[in-house]
């Protein structure tokens, strides 16, 4: 790192540095005098947390037409700003605020952090299906090492930004189950997994064996309404979204087809039992010798048994009879 770079380090800390402590000074007005300086510390999980290199791969942030700078004499002693935590209500619980009256700080924080998970999941959706977009597109179809790396750079940046997503959210979710650990959000909100994030094989193996029990994760179903605005807007969602409503569809009318021929099989096997215990009916009344005609009497009353019993496991599951 050089030392311009460091130079820039150490301001942008400082500023963020000033800005949690007024953000902090301001809050002990609405927090009755609650200390807030112990605060919670939010841990990410591990797997969405990406190199340096993934998430400041661009390097658009040491672009800088000034001359050099002159390097910092001291370092900054504590700890990095941006290592410190923000204060939030959600950091005491649900229970303490409300001991405490601080009701509306309470409902307020839920409200945002509703809309900051659900922004989060709107975001990831959209780089998730630009991510199957690229592997279809591009990765898969390249005709050259050069135009293969550039691709790849490009996946990178996408699931640099799917793992920031996915942290956000992970954040958000914590603070709404401490501030609403009683409520059912832990059922619409849940957590995201590393298999979730995998490229859809819906887009990148069209043809691949076992399509009838696959399905996509949770939260591409979880609002609907706003998915298919996003749609209604184009680009590379519309295609994803697309293809994952046909495959639906083409799943769904096959299964109603397989319901359809399981329903009609067991009408036939229960009218193929009393065929042939009609027959033997028949037949023992043509027998002219006791052997023939006790031989057929059994065996009459092997498939009326037959029968009966396949009335009774396909009672109400069967089609109606011809």
């Amino acid at each position: 790192m050089s030392t311009r770079q460091e130079v820039k380090i150490s301001e942008k800390r400082q500023r963020l540095s000033s800005r949690i402590e007024k953000f902090h000074s301001n809050g002990q007005a609405f927090c009755k005098g609650l200390d807030i300086d112990g605060t919670f510390t939010p841990q990410d999980d591990p797997a969405f947390c990406g190199s340096d290199e993934e998430e400041h791969e661009d390097r658009e942030f040491w672009d800088d037409d000034e001359g050099d700078w002159a390097a910092p004499e001291e370092e900054v002693e504590g700890l990095a700003s941006e290592l410190m935590s923000i204060w939030m209500p959600s950091a005491i619980g649900a229970s303490k605020l409300t001991e405490l009256g601080l009701h509306d700080l309470l409902k307020e924080e839920r409200e945002l952090r509703i809309g900051q998970a659900n922004d989060c999941l709107d975001q990831l959706r959209t780089d998730l299906g630009n991510k199957a977009m690229l592997y279809q597109q591009n990765f898969r179809t390249a005709n050259s090492t050069r135009e293969g790396t550039r691709t790849k750079k490009e996946i990178q940046k996408v699931v640099a930004r799917v793992n920031k997503h996915v942290r956000s959210y992970q954040r958000a979710r914590q603070a709404i189950l401490r501030l609403d650990p009683d409520g059912n959000m832990a059922e619409k909100y849940q957590e995201i997994l590393p298999e979730d994030l995998a490229v859809s094989k819906e887009v990148s193996e069209e043809n691949r064996f076992g399509q009838g029990t696959s399905k996509l994760a949770w939260f591409w179903v979880i609002d609907g309404e706003k998915s298919q605005l996003n749609v209604e807007a184009g680009g590379l969602m519309e295609e994803f979204y697309r293809i994952n409503w046909l495959k639906a569809r083409a799943r769904r009318d096959r299964w109603k087809e397989e319901v359809s021929l399981v329903r009609h099989d067991m009408l036939w096997t229960g009218l193929w039992f009393e065929y042939h215990k009609k027959m033997w009916e028949q037949r023992a009344l043509q027998s002219t010798e006791p052997g023939k005609e006790a031989y057929a009497k059994k065996q009459m009353g092997l498939w009326s048994d037959f029968a009966s019993k396949a009335r009774l496991m396909f009672h109400g599951k069967q089609m109606d009879g011809i």
